[in-house]
């Protein structure tokens, strides 16, 4: 099995073997070949050693724990179920420091958190995302909904952290099944000399691919559409290959594509094995294949439950990622970008019903109403853009409302400011301007989705011709961003298609009440499939 991936990481990559080893830790298989790297970098090797050695003191620690929790919940009989993790590592690989994890990840009956989370802090665990006081009041519930909540705790001189699933995809409602129903199909197994709860293999085989699959939108698409490097998990397709390559024989392979036309997540199933064999090459896989490329219509995902979860920013462009990756082999995904096979320009001209020719100059103006909930009533805001050859002039001034600075404290979209979004052929370049709040009043401050950690960083020496103006109930902001700063060049780059949007800040909930675009303010910023198109003559 690893010699079966070296050689095909090898065979991808033979004119660059500094790249090839540099995608293996990128994604995630490096602990798989390790051996095979020393004779090509002793010194990545050295480090690969180290870190395995981290993770095998990683697992034991993680055992020590998980025998404490199945003994303190099985007294409260509290059903947990593990997935991934040291039981797969286990069940899976011959040295459990080939599979590299940083955490225990648990599923349970969303029902039963209150008494789980009482536990977990009777026996060490401290809340990460919420106070004892905010679960108390249930501020926890749609959260736990929709994603995990994680919890810590100091094992000697190593940091456990554990992910307490109320959702087993963090997916929310995107997909057609339930996590009653996985947690239904778990089984109480006996591994590394303990009794956790494992999901039965057909479900822990669908649990295995779609936490693969979930990935993508975001890892592969999002990062290669907003010019990030994408990454493609090789660590979880292994996972994937070696369940199958144990458990054949005992799967219940009718069962397994009822389940998945169920479900209506045959083509995603489909995708992820066809990537896997991509890799390995095995005869089995390719039967699989073959049986679930004829149910592929019993496909379908709830798009916007799956966006609101933070899987990317491009969930509508999931089946043109899907024909990427059907109709090219992952040795070549891996040495490219989502963006290598798709013209996003040509997307945008072919859906937009707005081509603006400009030779001068060409003004954009919107107005905003907006009830916030709030005493004062109505609040208001006024955009006005204007493009030329030379670059984008954004005047966005609200009224009526308390202004919602940034402090540090929270994201910089949960303030007030604007989006700024330029498609271009390469990536897709997105700014966002926000006021910064110190106590010597206001500032101008920056920030992008093209940047991982959404760093903020305040804007200085007037880099935009910038002017602000803050009241207590209203604000104005102007800024000047010429095309150059947004990655164009009017003389080669003739058609760009761009959006602009005021985000409004609640004052009573502190949170983002939404982007109101200057176009097709209907649906996200991101999707650019409805909005204007410069032309530069």
């Amino acid at each position: 099995m690893k010699q079966k991936l070296m050689n095909f990481l090898m065979d991808s990559f033979k004119d660059n073997t500094r790249q090839m080893i540099d995608i293996a830790i990128r994604d995630n298989a490096s602990f798989l070949i390790s051996k095979d790297i020393k004779e090509l970098d002793k010194d990545v090797y050295k480090r690969i050693r180290a870190e395995k050695v981290v993770q095998k003191i990683f697992y034991n620690k993680v055992l020590n724990e998980i025998q404490l929790l199945i003994s303190e919940f099985d007294k409260e009989k509290i059903k947990l179920v593990f997935v991934k993790g040291v039981f797969l590592a286990l069940d899976l690989y011959d040295d459990i420091s080939e599979r590299s994890s940083k955490d225990i990840d648990i599923s349970i009956d969303k029902n039963e958190y209150h008494r789980a989370h009482s536990l977990l802090r009777k026996i060490g665990y401290s809340c990460v995302d919420f106070s004892d006081e905010e679960i108390e009041a249930d501020k926890h519930l749609e959260y736990l909904s929709e994603q995990h909540i994680c919890y810590e705790k100091m094992n000697g001189n190593i940091k456990i952290y554990l992910e307490l699933h109320g959702n087993i995809l963090n997916a929310g409602e995107a997909f057609d099944f339930s996590t009653q129903e996985f947690l239904d199909n778990s089984v109480r197994c006996s591994v590394g000399g303990l009794t956790p709860y494992i999901l039965k293999p057909e479900y822990n085989l669908i649990y295995l691919i779609l936490h693969f699959f979930k990935h993508i939108p975001l890892s592969y698409t999002h990062y290669s559409v907003m010019g990030m490097k994408p990454e493609i998990n090789l660590g979880a397709l292994t996972d994937i290959v070696l369940l199958i390559e144990k458990y054949k024989d005992q799967i219940d392979w009718n069962f397994f594509l009822n389940l998945c036309k169920r479900m209506r997540i045959v083509r995603y199933i489909y995708v992820s094995i066809k990537l896997a064999n991509d890799i390995y090459v095995d005869p089995f896989l390719e039967e699989l294949l073959k049986q679930l490329q004829k149910e592929i219509i019993h496909t379908y995902m709830n798009e916007i439950a799956y966006e609101r979860c933070g899987w990317g920013k491009f969930i509508w462009m999931l089946d043109k990622t899907l024909d990427v990756l059907e109709e090219n082999n992952l040795s070549i995904i891996l040495k490219g970008t989502f963006l290598d096979y798709i013209d996003m320009i040509d997307i945008a001209e072919k859906y937009s019903h707005h081509k603006v020719k400009v030779s001068d100059q060409y003004e954009f103006q919107q107005e905003f109403k907006v009830d916030l909930n709030i005493e004062c009533g109505i609040s208001r805001s006024f955009l006005k853009v204007t493009v030329n050859k030379e670059g984008i002039n954004v005047s966005y001034e609200i009224k009526n409302k308390k202004i919602v600075g940034y402090t540090g404290e929270k994201k910089a979209y949960h303030c007030d400011g604007v989006d700024i979004l330029v498609v271009t052929s390469k990536k897709i370049m997105h700014k966002l301007f926000i006021l910064g709040n110190e106590q010597n009043g206001y500032y101008l401050a920056e920030s992008s989705q093209d940047d991982f950690f959404e760093t903020v960083n305040r804007v200085s020496n007037n880099k935009y011709e910038e002017k602000i103006s803050v009241m207590e109930d209203s604000c104005f902001m102007n800024m000047r961003i010429s095309w150059d700063e947004m990655g164009i060049d009017p003389l080669k780059d003739k058609v760009v298609p761009f959006n602009v949007a005021g985000l409004m800040t609640s004052p009573k909930t502190m949170e983002n009440t939404g982007n109101y675009q200057l176009f097709d303010n209907k649906n996200d910023l991101f999707d650019f499939r409805y909005i204007p198109v410069l032309h530069f003559e």
